[in-house]
């Protein structure tokens, strides 16, 4: 097993990626290795500073996991190239989406909790469809455990399957996101995340052209970057700064105020919000709403984290 305990997600993948390049064997077309477990001590720190193409994507889908309201296919494909061909490809509905899955599980989840019935609270990504009928894609999650022990709440991620260089950075943040909004509604401080793949890999092509290599010392580079310069990442109080439920209420009005054209609708609600994390990443999208539309907003970012990929500029420019 490769055990790899780190206090952010940027020195995970970087560890992740190390062990890779260094023991990965190559299987057809990717280098893997078997049995990863990755523990991150502080889930508020589950963005990866390293320059990927599709963070808006990332921040997007973490807002469409949560909502509600979800309808397939969500409003994220729209940021991401690559599942937009997917979605033409499964005509018109993604053949799996995590918002249903969570629509559905997440309420369940919550009352479970509350009845500290910790040990049985697991969102099952995994279905039996997946094994018996022909899907074009199956989702890599299999399920999401938690539990609570001392006040705190602790996250257990299994996978199956993760694509360390497409993927994992994405998975880590959106499913730590999940973790830090179950202990905001339950009031309950978070614990570590536990993240099991029976399998991780990079496409051996990463390899072959020495962008693997790149990646590593990009990321050593940057978390060696961060030890000596802490960032000041959201803590728990950023998120529990008032009621999550009402901020959420706010972040999805906005959202939709935004698509419809409403600017200053959308900044109004934007204004109700008062946790600085979801003010953060509400703002983030609300810019790259407007860019997609043409209207070129520029809404400003509180803390350094998020304001990350703000600085890659290109992340959102009209697409």
């Amino acid at each position: 097993m490769y055990l790899i305990k780190a206090e952010n997600a940027t020195e995970a993948m970087f560890w992740v990626f190390h062990k890779i390049s260094r023991e990965g064997e190559f299987v057809g077309k990717t280098s893997d290795i078997l049995d990863v477990h990755v523990v991150i001590e502080k889930p508020t720190q589950a963005l990866t500073h390293m320059r990927k193409q599709h963070w808006v994507w990332a921040l997007q889908e973490g807002s469409d996991r949560l909502n509600p309201e979800f309808e397939n296919p969500g409003e994220a494909y729209r940021f991401r190239p690559n599942w937009q061909k997917k979605l033409a490809r499964e005509e018109g509905a993604f053949c799996y989406t995590y918002g249903e899955v969570y629509r559905a599980q997440l309420p369940i989840i919550l009352k479970k909790l509350k009845a500290k019935q910790t040990r049985e609270a697991i969102i099952n990504m995994w279905d039996s469809r997946f094994l018996f009928e022909d899907n074009d894609r199956t989702p890599c999650t299999l399920t999401l455990h938690f539990l609570v022990r001392g006040g705190r709440l602790h996250l257990f991620v299994s996978m199956r399957t993760n694509d360390a260089m497409n993927l994992m950075p994405y998975d880590l943040w959106h499913h730590c996101l999940l973790q830090r909004y179950v202990a905001s509604k339950l009031g309950l401080e978070l614990g570590e995340y536990h993240h099991q793949a029976d399998h991780a890999y990079v496409p051996k092509r990463r390899v072959t052209t020495g962008n693997l290599k790149r990646t590593v010392d990009e990321l050593a580079e940057t978390a060696d970057k961060i030890s000596r310069d802490p960032v000041p990442f959201y803590s728990d109080a950023d998120f529990l700064a008032s009621s999550i439920d009402a901020d959420m209420t706010y972040h999805y009005r906005a959202l939709q105020d935004m698509r419809n054209g409403n600017f200053s609708q959308a900044i109004q609600s934007y204004d109700q919000i008062t946790s600085p994390f979801v003010k953060d990443w509400t703002g983030t999208l609300i810019t790259a709403e407007g860019n997609a539309r043409g209207y070129k907003p520029s809404v400003p970012v509180l803390l350094p984290d998020i304001n990350f990929i703000h600085t890659l500029g290109y992340h959102l420019r009209s697409r």
